[in-house]
């Protein structure tokens, strides 16, 4: 990664496990915060290098998501990621099909 500009390689001592190239936020009380999968550290099946991914899109038939590089135009699908981002939003469809009365 040290070879990318995007990243400037840190080190830094922390008792909290890590997963190796996922992307964390390290907040100043030293707190680990896993951005995955709204952001993921993987080599480009374009150009090979790593590069950090976002979520895109669904793909028309969502059984896939189009991962897309902040630092180019690259794509690739991840099809693991539908069931991720299916769990995340199932709480937010219940609640906006039974919203709360107030």
């Amino acid at each position: 990664m040290g070879d990318n500009p995007v990243f400037k390689p840190i080190e830094f001592a922390t008792d909290q496990p890590l997963v190796e190239d996922s992307i964390y936020l390290r907040h100043e009380t030293g707190a680990m915060l896993d951005l995955s999968p709204f952001y993921l550290a993987h080599e480009c099946p374009t150009c090979g290098n790593l590069e950090i991914f976002y979520p895109n899109r669904m793909t028309s038939a969502r059984t896939g998501v189009m991962m897309k590089s902040t630092d180019t135009t690259h794509e690739f699908r991840d099809d693991e990621l539908v069931k991720e981002f299916a769990s995340l939003t199932a709480g937010a469809s219940e609640e906006a099909a039974d919203p709360p009365a107030g």
